[in-house]
């Protein structure tokens, strides 16, 4: 039997909010959870989501050869969405982080810098909470959610430097960092899906629909 989404989760993610979420975005049966290699290649769809620290979801995706998985997703042009830290997993690495990642996503890992908004609020680290997104051209995974759309954030660093084409929605959190980006059949977010909401469920209906 064919599998139409696979979910491949960390011990730190509620499955029942991905549960909801997908079956609101029109996910007709409900997500195989899966940390099985050969299952997560044939699934049609694949949603990778960590919120282990970085070392951890490093170590939780080599004991399961998601590389291999997500390499082989890659070369057959499948649906991947990328979430948390298995984002960061996904850069190259190196730098002043030391550390070897996947090195299927372009970007650099930065930390969030404590300091002062627009108007002289002071901007706390980790990004904690709802944030407005600043919408990109258009592109069929950002259909439907209109500009200035609130998403969920929870993390204490984020991806730079990703080339402007890539990217399909901004967010400021004392500087504008890319929320959404993609890069072939893999898309990455920066934000909580799950638990963003009618954004997060309109993202994922498009994920749901995403031909790249």
């Amino acid at each position: 039997m064919a599998i139409r989404l696979a979910l491949f989760v960390d011990e730190f993610t509620s499955y029942k909010h991905w549960h909801n979420a997908l079956l609101q975005g029109g996910l007709i049966e409900p997500p195989l959870v899966s940390n099985k290699p050969d299952e997560l290649i044939a699934a049609e769809r694949l949603i990778i989501s960590s919120q282990r620290p970085l070392s951890a979801t490093l170590s939780l995706f080599s004991q399961h050869q998601i590389s291999t998985v997500v390499e082989q997703r890659i070369a057959a042009n499948k649906p991947t969405l990328l979430v948390g830290a298995a984002v960061h997993a996904a850069l190259a690495g190196g730098g002043q982080f030391d550390w070897l990642g996947l090195g299927v996503l372009p970007g650099v890992l930065t930390r969030f810098q404590a300091q002062h908004n627009d108007v002289g609020e002071r901007v706390k680290a980790p990004h904690l909470g709802w944030n407005a997104l600043v919408s990109l051209p258009p592109h069929p995974l950002w259909a439907g959610i209109s500009e200035g759309a609130f998403a969920y954030f929870a993390h204490q660093y984020y991806v730079d430097q990703i080339p402007p084409a890539a990217q399909l929605a901004r967010v400021h959190h004392g500087i504008y960092f890319p929320a959404v980006f993609y890069q072939q059949s893999l898309c990455a977010v920066q934000f909580r899906p799950e638990i963003s909401a009618r954004t997060g469920v309109q993202f994922l209906e498009n994920f749901l629909r995403w031909r790249p």
